[in-house]
């Protein structure tokens, strides 16, 4: 079953990429008219559509990406790294909306780990965006990360809604999502990435009062 779907997520993503390089491109070339010829009336609402149809591209390219990642044999190359120099590297471009706090409580002499850099940012990045994702009303994200026992552990935790105890169940299963607009796919890749790394993710969460992943690295 999982072949199969890695095939089917392989042709889908590739199919989707030449269409979307196009209607971008005619975005662009939209707006460059526009800004040599202004419309005389309503171009305010014609920005604001530029803006949700370059959005939507925006999604739509992630999705695509995410069935590419998905289907193809994950390839890595460690190198050893501080966790918290690609932490700050993930934090940096996502996008903390100003009702959201961030708190970071790290481990100033957290170890160095063997791990593919790149890799990383993109566990991190998803992580977090999730994290930010779950708190539409504002809240809190800490990222906290501390080492023993032969192990680096990072904790990314929100204030969200929370996840229930049947989702939990099933929330690193490919395909499976509760977003409106999901693939299934992010944590499944988050999860695929740390184990390649001997590394194990776990989720702890109370529905309401927010959700917890704990990532363990070993030394």
């Amino acid at each position: 079953r999982l072949a199969a779907i890695g095939q089917l997520a392989s042709g889908v993503g590739h199919e989707l990429r030449n269409p979307l390089a196009a209607i971008k491109n005619a975005l662009y070339f939209i707006r460059s008219v526009l800004k040599k010829n202004p419309p005389p009336q309503q171009n305010d609402q014609v920005q604001q559509m530029l803006e949700i149809a370059e959005n939507e591209i925006h999604s739509t390219v992630k999705i695509s990406n995410d069935l590419l990642e998905f289907s193809r044999v994950l390839k890595i190359s460690p190198a050893q790294v501080v966790l918290q120099t690609i932490l700050d590297s993930a934090l940096s471009v996502v996008n903390v909306p100003e009702n959201v706090t961030v708190v970071k409580n790290l481990d100033p002499n957290l170890p160095p780990v063997t791990v593919d850099q790149e890799r990383f940012r993109q566990v991190f990045i998803n992580l977090l965006n999730n994290a930010v994702e779950a708190m539409p009303q504002g809240g809190t994200l800490l990222v906290e990360t501390s080492s023993g026992n032969g192990s680096v552990t990072v904790i990314i935790r929100d204030t969200g809604s929370g996840i229930s105890e049947e989702d939990q169940k099933k929330i690193f299963e490919p395909l499976f999502t509760t977003k409106v607009k999901g693939t299934g796919l992010g944590l499944a890749i988050v999860q695929r990435i740390i184990e390649a790394h001997r590394g194990q993710i776990a989720l702890k969460s109370i529905p309401g009062q927010g959700a917890e992943f704990t990532l363990r690295l070993p030394l």
